[in-house]
């Protein structure tokens, strides 16, 4: 369908009829995934319909339609009437749409249009507090990616208290936690490949580097519990940007380095076992 309509550029019509005068919620969520990919490709042929995007088509309470608009609004180019049109749309998702999909689509979306204009900066920051602590973890994750592009801030008073703590505790049980595995290490040959081994893997599955979205499995989200460089990040992170902080994140890392220290009490030795 994509290809047929790049090959003759009057068939978006076609989609946005369908979408428009078809009430088949699967038919609605084909066209308009069709017109997303159209616009990734050729946007200028999504030009002439940016009025029905904004009006129209986003009147329509489904789901897939939405995000798919929303996506589209991100690829067109508006001018800055249709922009405020589309703020206000995006504005009107986020907080009446219970859909995650929906949700983090808005958001970039508002995020990109904050890009082209300075002055939509203030609404997407409103919006970015309102959703950093969600309860959709991947929407979160946006927020607060996004927070440290357009609205980082040094903290202050009770946050950095609290950032300062996590951070103190945090540095003393990872001091520890080294100490403890080089109990485990019998040479020097050795201490890459098994620090390697060791933290890489909980790096990954703690979001350090990849952030866990809501469907990731269950066995990710419990491994992450156990150990302690999730709660670390998620104490560093909510210390320093003023979401929801933990204490318990705070507890969990200072056990793991008690139980580190005790261990290398007990084992750790200057000299190599070999």
């Amino acid at each position: 369908m994509v290809g047929l309509v790049l090959a003759e550029p009057e068939r978006p019509d076609e989609l946005i009829r369908c979408i428009l005068a078809d009430d088949d919620e699967l038919v609605r969520m084909r066209a308009s995934d069709a017109l997303e990919k159209i616009g990734c490709t050729r946007p200028v042929l999504l030009q002439p319909h940016v009025s029905l995007l904004s009006g129209d088509m986003s009147r329509i309470d489904q789901p897939s339609l939405q995000w798919h608009v929303a996506q589209i609004l991100s690829q067109v180019r508006l001018t800055p009437r249709q922009r405020s049109q589309a703020v206000r749309l995006l504005t009107e998702n986020l907080p009446e749409s219970t859909h995650w999909i929906v949700l983090n689509c808005s958001l970039e979306t508002l995020a990109v249009l904050a890009r082209q204009d300075p002055a939509v900066v203030d609404t997407l920051l409103g919006q970015l507090r309102r959703h950093d602590d969600s309860s959709f973890k991947s929407l979160a994750n946006r927020a607060r990616k996004l927070r440290s592009e357009f609205g980082p801030e040094i903290p202050t008073g009770a946050p950095l208290f609290r950032f300062l703590i996590t951070l103190t505790v945090g540095a003393a049980s990872f001091c520890a936690l080294g100490f403890a595995i080089t109990a485990m290490i019998p040479n020097a040959d050795a201490a890459a490949p098994i620090v390697n081994a060791t933290i890489l893997p909980l790096l990954f599955l703690s979001g350090v580097f990849i952030p866990i979205g809501d469907n990731a499995p269950a066995w990710i989200t419990w491994t992450a519990r156990i150990f302690p460089v999730k709660h670390f990040a998620d104490g560093i992170q909510a210390g320093f940007l003023g979401t929801t902080f933990h204490w318990s994140d705070v507890l969990i890392v200072g056990v793991w380095g008690l139980g580190a220290l005790l261990f290398a009490l007990r084992f750790f030795r200057w000299e190599p076992r070999t």
